[in-house]
C-alpha cells in the first residue's frame, strides 16, 4: 500500500516490444491474480491448482477433448502463475474447487 491508500501493480515484462508493448491474456490474468492476492492477503502466498475447463481444446484449434494430450482443456496454475489451460466460468464463478474458493 502506498502513502495514498492505493495498492502498486507489478508488471511482467511484456511478450512484445516493438512497434508497441503488448501482454499476452495469461499475462494479465496473471498480472491481475497477484495484484488481488497482495491486496487481500497483505503477503504473497502461492497457489497450485489444476483443473479442467468446460471449453473443448478444439475450438481454439487445439487437440480434441478426448485426446490425453489435450493442452487448453487442462488448466494448470502453479506459484500464482497461469502456465496452460482456457479459463471460463467454471473458474471465475461460484463452482466448487474454482479460482474464487482456490484463493479465498
Amino acid at each position: 500500500e502506498t502513502a495514498r491508500g492505493r495498492y502498486r501493480v507489478v508488471l511482467d515484462h511484456p511478450t512484445m516490444l516493438r512497434p508497441v508493448t503488448l501482454w499476452t491474456g495469461k499475462q494479465v490474468i496473471n498480472i491481475a491474480v497477484k495484484t488481488l492476492i497482495r491486496v487481500l492477503t497483505h503477503a504473497d502466498v502461492p497457489v497450485n491448482m489444476d483443473g479442467v475447463s468446460k471449453t473443448p481444446a478444439n475450438i481454439w484449434g487445439g487437440k480434441k477433448f478426448d485426446d490425453p494430450s489435450k493442452e487448453d482443456s487442462t488448466v494448470l496454475i502453479r506459484g500464482n502463475e497461469l502456465l496452460q489451460g482456457i479459463l471460463d466460468k467454471n473458474h471465475f464463478g461460484s463452482a466448487k474447487f474454482g479460482l474464487v474458493h482456490t484463493y479465498f
